[in-house]
């Protein structure tokens, strides 16, 4: 019935079935990752940090539980937690897809937290390169290109990432714009 609820955004019902469930079988991690994501839905991140541990280490391996628990982790600032969790959940995927662009982007915000601009500036190269249409990936790029003084890569990016600007902005205006948030990035 959890799966039922949870297809229908009653996120708080699946949870209380999900409760039942565990009750009757606490060491079916699966259960635990199902709770974990419900409680995701309603913003219960400490109670889904706590059921993500559980069932990582009941043994349950995905790279969504990996993913799941690194966005967490830097949201309390703990940073190699989650580049380590974004490690495993890079090694858990079954292959380069389109998951693997929002590994990167994460990893690559916990590398900008911890002053790596290198490590998250490639990051963020390998997340749009998976996913050439993410366009946020682009403007994280960008700042981060101004901000190691890579001024013609950061134009560049920052015009991309605003290609779906409605209205358009004129590629000209874009660069001037791009030049005034050099002016104002430390």
């Amino acid at each position: 019935r959890a799966d039922c609820y949870h297809k229908i955004g009653d996120c708080a019902r699946a949870i209380s079935d999900l409760n039942k469930a565990i009750e009757l079988d606490p060491s079916d991690a699966d259960l635990l990752a199902d709770r974990a994501a419900e409680k995701l839905h309603l913003h219960d991140n400490p109670g889904a940090l706590a059921d993500f541990d559980a069932a990582i280490k009941m043994g349950r391996s995905s790279y969504f539980l990996y993913l799941s628990r690194a966005e967490l982790r830097q949201q309390k600032e703990d940073f190699a937690g989650a580049i380590a969790d974004c490690d495993t959940a890079l090694a858990l995927c079954p292959s380069r897809t389109v998951y693997w662009c929002r590994v990167y982007w994460c990893r690559g915000e916990a590398y900008k937290a911890l002053g790596k601009l290198s490590e998250a500036r490639h990051d963020y190269s390998k997340a749009i390169e998976l996913h050439p249409t993410y366009l946020t990936g682009y403007e994280k790029r960008a700042f981060l290109n101004f901000k190691m003084g890579h001024l013609p890569d950061g134009i560049c990016d920052f015009i991309h990432s605003h290609v779906n600007d409605f209205p358009p902005l004129p590629a000209a205006l874009l660069i001037l714009l791009a030049l005034e948030i050099v002016a104002f990035t430390p």
